[in-house]
């Protein structure tokens, strides 16, 4: 998978004042000059009701831009769509090894964690570790 950041874009939410976090995702590169470095964050966060079913995602690619985007419904990882909208709203494209568009909405968790290593190749960094809670 590989990522082309389009635009610095800066539409990231912090919802953790409203609602629960319920995930959160940190890409930390290393470069030898600039030592370890914060890439990308990226906060999960659902109502604070029990009957809440609608999932938020804040993405921030520090430095560059971020976004948010949400998913609602039952029968999908709501987790990775609304990553994928997040994403599309900070103007990162993901697209396969041949160029193709590369689809990762409802698909699951690997598939942002593999979109997020993506995101920091596209950085410029060859080194890079996921920390992920929840």
């Amino acid at each position: 998978m590989r990522a082309r950041l389009t635009h610095d874009y800066y539409n990231g939410t912090n919802y953790g004042q409203i609602k629960e976090t319920i995930a959160t995702v940190d890409l930390i590169g290393f470069k030898r000059r600039d030592g370890l470095q914060e890439l990308v964050s990226a906060r999960f966060y659902r109502g604070r009701s029990r009957n809440a079913s609608q999932v938020f995602c804040t993405v921030w690619i520090h430095g560059r831009s971020s976004g948010t985007g949400k998913a609602g419904g039952y029968g999908y990882c709501k987790k990775s769509a609304a990553f994928a909208a997040a994403l599309e709203q900070a103007g990162i494209i993901l697209t396969d090894d041949k160029g193709k568009p590369a689809y990762i909405s409802g698909t699951g968790m690997t598939a942002v964690h593999q979109a997020l290593k993506a995101i920091g190749r596209a950085l410029g960094y060859r080194k890079v570790h996921l920390v992920c809670n929840g």
